[in-house]
């Protein structure tokens, strides 16, 4: 370009400087540049042969060629007339295409012009991707999901509209399948990780921070309370777990509030309340897992006092909720029964070495508690013998995680006569009725009498369980969740 500057000819004359240009291009050129294609066929000027033969010498300047290119071929109208066609963007419906000729002269116009599709170089290209891909992932890392998602959409959009201009306007191809269709869904779902990971964090601080503040006195009772045991010995007993509902949800809740050190002392006063429960009651602690607190009685003896102690933390952090609406912990706990193993007996009975199918298993029944809308949830052999001891209510067989044979589950509610708020001895009758006749498979029967401990009882959990699954099983019959004796649990949704 310099080079035709200095010769005063070249330099006037823009036309033979357009073509020069062109042509040193062209020979300069490296690799392959894309067309540019100026639209469906024939949009490039096509003169039909036979209309240019008719045309006298004198009258031909009419026809606009003076001084272009003309590109001699074939040319079709239809999809029949084709002989010399390519598929392109352009390709229509009606499956005419771009002739060769047309190709051809698009080439040469693009040349000319110097008007070739123009794609970001690959060090351009990667620059772009990586910028792009981590400014987005920072800026979602701050919003909510829903608020991430918006603004992710706002910018796929805005992009698109960027990209179709500088396409449109300058030939230049900025990347979209990248950026649009795989960095935007990645950097989703990685601030939203990076946000998990860090309530996560913050939720295990709080919880550690809870647990190591324990009063003294109740550490020494918990050492009491294990002072006998020997470890790599087996012993029947009780394993007790409870879990804080949607925990992982109020702690981030919480942290836009800015009262995470106001959970952090929440926290110790509820770890205090059931610890303290525990020991009272001549049980430990055998270890803290996230939210969840884990407990043994090492006795038959003690399955009575376990339960006593499940009672009295369900009354402990019911009174405890009351005293902070903002900050409630609502939660379940899980008895099971039966064969333990001892390993190694940590310091003053916590992280004890628990071996043995009821821990597992009280941790799966405090999950069912969840789909049942109960608070204490007790296997069958931890309450045999125990009937009159307790209020209970029996929910029906389940089919838990880790277990083969099914599991009896029992709604403990109470010690002697005491009822629990909801309902009385003669709701449990109801109940009981209604349980029966699920259980005998008379699905109508059954849908029936839910349906009016329903209206009576609008909030009981294990009556709103049970009433849309026997009106199913009474229109469509049993599915795959029902074995005949005992509910999977929890359900599967696709059976």
């Amino acid at each position: 370009s310099d080079s035709l500057d200095r010769h005063d000819i070249v330099s006037d004359d823009r036309e033979t400087r357009s073509v020069l240009l062109a042509l040193i291009a062209m020979f300069q050129g490296v690799g392959s540049p894309y067309l540019n294609f100026y639209g469906p066929p024939r949009t490039i000027t096509t003169v039909p042969y036979q209309d240019a033969l008719q045309i006298p010498l004198d009258e031909f300047s009419a026809l606009g060629v003076e001084g272009k290119a003309v590109f001699v071929g074939y040319s079709g109208r239809t999809l029949m007339g084709q002989q010399d066609a390519y598929y392109s963007v352009f390709s229509q419906e009606s499956g005419l295409n771009l002739s060769g000729t047309e190709i051809v002269a698009t080439a040469f116009a693009n040349l000319l012009e110097m008007n070739f599709i123009k794609p970001l170089d690959r060090p351009a290209r990667l620059a772009f991707v990586f910028l792009w891909g981590t400014i987005l992932t920072i800026a979602l890392c701050f919003l909510s999901t829903t608020r991430g998602i918006g603004l992710a959409a706002i910018c796929g959009i805005s992009y698109l509209g960027f990209a179709s201009h500088q396409f449109a306007s300058v030939a230049a191809w900025w990347p979209i399948i990248v950026p649009i269709l795989i960095q935007i869904p990645i950097a989703l779902y990685g601030a939203n990780r990076l946000q998990f990971s860090e309530e996560k964090t913050e939720k295990e601080q709080i919880l550690d921070s809870a647990v190591a503040r324990l009063n003294r006195d109740l550490v020494d009772q918990l050492t009491l309370n294990v002072a006998g045991l020997k470890p790599d010995t087996e012993n029947t007993g009780t394993c007790l777990v409870t879990d804080i509902q949607g925990f992982t949800n109020r702690v981030a809740k919480i942290e836009r509030d800015g009262r995470l050190s106001e959970m952090s002392d929440r926290m110790h006063e509820y770890w205090t309340i059931l610890v303290r429960a525990v020991a009272e009651h001549g049980g430990f602690v055998r270890d803290f897992i996230g939210d969840s607190m884990v407990a043994v009685w090492l006795s038959s003896e003690q399955r009575s006092d376990a339960c006593k102690a499940a009672l009295a933390i369900r009354a402990e952090v019911e009174r405890f909720n009351r005293s902070d609406n903002h900050s409630e912990l609502p939660t379940r706990i899980g008895l099971c029964f039966g064969r333990l193993r001892i390993g190694s007996i940590g310091t003053a009975g916590l992280g004890t070495e628990l071996l043995g199918e009821p821990a597992n298993i009280a941790s799966r029944i405090e999950g069912a508690s969840k789909y049942l809308g109960t608070e204490v949830l007790v296997s069958g052999p931890t309450l045999e013998g125990l009937e009159d001891a307790f209020v209970t209510r029996s929910l029906g067989a389940f089919l838990v995680k880790g277990k083969d044979e099914p599991v009896q589950l029992h709604e403990l509610m109470g010690v002697g006569s005491q009822t629990a708020d909801h309902t009385d001895q003669m709701s449990l009758g109801s109940f009981a009725e209604a349980l029966a006749e699920f259980q005998k498979e008379n699905w109508e029967q059954a849908a029936g009498r839910f349906s009016r401990l329903q209206q009576q009882f609008a909030h009981d959990g294990p009556t709103r369980f049970y009433l849309p699954i026997s009106k199913r099983y009474a229109d469509s019959g049993p599915d795959n969740n029902w074995n005949g004796v005992a509910l999977r649990m929890p359900l599967d949704l696709s059976a």
